[in-house]
């Protein structure tokens, strides 16, 4: 007996990687310096980028490392990957560099041109709310690696450790985000 399948084909397509991948080693502030985030994201490029035509049909990352990972680069990317990506599609974004929460317990993250004096360093960090909005509002599969904190004795200005914690908590409310954190609340990356 003959059997015709008439329903949907099944797609054999396989899903775009958008990858943004940020590392901080060298701040304009010296006392901030990290040895190895660019690197890192450096690596991570690399190995993403062998993916091409194996897992993804194709693989697109966009680095920003040191001086090039300023907070208006940074946001700007954020707002790229929106518009870029598809539903189908997959998104990667990692952060590796200092991180700091307010004595709010606010999350955020250090850009390159971060000015670390106290009324400051919040109008030049980026704020983990535009992180949090800018990754629920791209359509498709998000995956936030998250490599921050501040590696020491804490930042001077009354500026505690982050809270990475309440950043995943906060990532997780209503967002189709998945993170990945380098440390709980309580420890240093």
């Amino acid at each position: 007996l003959p059997v015709k399948w008439k329903g949907k084909q099944v797609s054999t397509a396989k899903p775009k990687l958008y990858a943004l991948l940020i590392g901080v080693s060298d701040y304009a502030n010296t006392d901030l310096k990290l040895r190895y985030a660019a690197k890192d994201a450096e690596d991570l490029s690399r190995e993403l980028e062998k993916q091409k035509g194996v897992f993804y049909d194709d693989v697109e990352v966009k680095l920003l490392l040191n001086g090039d990972a300023s907070e208006d680069a940074i946001e700007a990317e954020l707002a790229r990957l929106r518009n870029k990506a598809k539903p189908e599609d997959n998104v990667i974004v990692f952060m590796a560099g200092h991180g700091v929460t307010n004595a709010t317990q606010d999350f955020y993250f250090l850009p390159a041109n971060v000015d670390m004096t106290a009324d400051m360093m919040e109008a030049t960090a980026i704020d983990g709310d535009v992180i949090r909005k800018g990754l629920s509002r791209i359509p498709g599969k998000v995956v936030l690696f998250m490599d921050a904190c501040h590696a020491g004795n804490g930042i001077q200005g009354g500026v505690s450790r982050v809270d990475m914690t309440g950043v995943a908590n906060g990532l997780s409310d209503g967002a189709s985000v998945v993170m990945f954190a380098s440390s709980t609340g309580r420890e240093v990356s």
